[in-house]
């Protein structure tokens, strides 16, 4: 009876045990759980279960690089730098982690270092899409554009369903001048993606330049139907209906575009064009005197202010515009000989010299 009685007491302390330890958490639960308030945006939380798991496994190369991550997203970037070492020193092959030092430093506008990092990614992960991406994205924006056709090419083999690639690689094209292939891949695009504005915006601006103009304003105005804030879209497709006489829309374009984006001189400028062409030149005027408020030295806004003061009567104010061309204009520009030779004939004409 009294073994039983100890045997039983024995019993109840273990179960008391049982239930009194917390049961052991290892480090890539650790790490999980940081992953986890790393997705919901709580930053310190996550920071503070990688320590955990880094405390329970010092090499853990995986929990480094996501505390890195963590350390970028709350925008500590040295922090950020040291982790994506440490992971790279535990696992030299962990292309994620350069591919992601190679965002931060692009980021801070260290180029050359992120292409570093990319090309180490690369090298380590020869079918890694996103980091040819990156490198292909930073190669353009340096304005390597060779090279970064090269790198969007190399995404396409890897993964031909990448519309993302496939209109940035349009963009490219587009720069080159080649546009029957910037068209081919902005329409693969929009078959795989057909509410994607931006490529809709890019393709018209294509069609544009080709001058089917039909076509170009259905991509603007299908781009206007899905953003109807793109102030450039505004702008562009104005430069269309001026240029094919439909005046009334050309206004309402540019002011559109004045409406959502007042510092672009361009804007007034070409506003300015359809008011002389219909022969309103005092709101012609008020529109060149805004643009060169923004932009003084535009030559080109100086000239097209100039021929308006001749139409409107103010030979002096015309004269002395004139004479500003003059002052900025390159003398290469096709109509720096017309202003030579109108500046001379009111000088001998009217009398004319510059205000002093």
């Amino acid at each position: 009876m009294i073994q039983r009685g100890m045997v039983m007491a024995c019993f109840l302390f273990l179960l008391s045990g049982c239930a009194t330890t917390a049961p052991e958490v290892s480090s890539r639960e650790y790490n999980d759980l940081g992953v986890s308030h790393q997705n919901g945006g709580r930053y310190e939380q996550a920071i503070s279960s990688y320590n955990k798991a880094i405390e329970l496994d010092s090499r853990y190369a995986l929990a480094y690089y996501n505390r890195a991550r963590a350390y970028q997203e709350k925008g500590d970037d040295e922090q950020a730098l040291q982790d994506f070492g440490k992971a790279l020193g535990l696992d030299p092959s962990f292309a994620r982690a350069y591919n992601s030092r190679g965002i931060l430093y692009f980021s801070k506008g260290l180029h050359e270092q992120a292409l570093a990092e990319y090309g180490r990614a690369i090298e380590v992960s020869p079918r890694y899409v996103t980091v040819y991406e990156n490198r292909g994205y930073a190669y353009y924006v340096r304005g390597q554009y060779e090279r970064a056709l090269a790198d969007y090419n190399r995404v396409l083999e890897l993964d031909p369903s990448n519309a993302r690639a496939r209109s940035l690689r349009g963009g490219i094209h587009t720069v080159l001048g080649n546009h029957d292939l910037a068209l081919q891949d902005y329409t693969k695009a929009l078959e795989a993606n057909p509410k994607d504005a931006l490529v809709f915006y890019s393709r018209a601006i294509v069609y544009s330049r080709k001058k089917q103009y039909v076509l170009a304003l259905s991509d603007f105005n299908r781009a206007l139907e899905l953003q109807p804030d793109r102030a450039m879209a505004y702008y562009l497709r104005g430069d269309i209906f001026n240029e094919t006489g439909a005046y009334e829309q050309a206004l309402a374009d540019y002011s559109r575009n004045i409406e959502l984006d007042p510092g672009r001189a361009e804007a007034y400028n070409n506003r300015g064009l359809v008011y002389y062409k219909r022969g309103q030149y005092d709101l012609a005027l008020s529109d060149y005197d805004r643009a060169l408020r923004i932009d003084p030295m535009n030559y080109r806004t100086l000239f097209n202010k100039a021929l308006a003061c001749e139409k409107a009567g103010l030979l002096r104010d015309a004269f002395e515009t004139y004479k500003k061309v003059l002052s900025h204009a390159p003398l290469n520009e096709p109509y720096v000989e017309y202003v030579l030779k109108r500046v001379k004939e009111m000088e001998k004409k009217e009398g004319m010299q510059s205000a002093r």
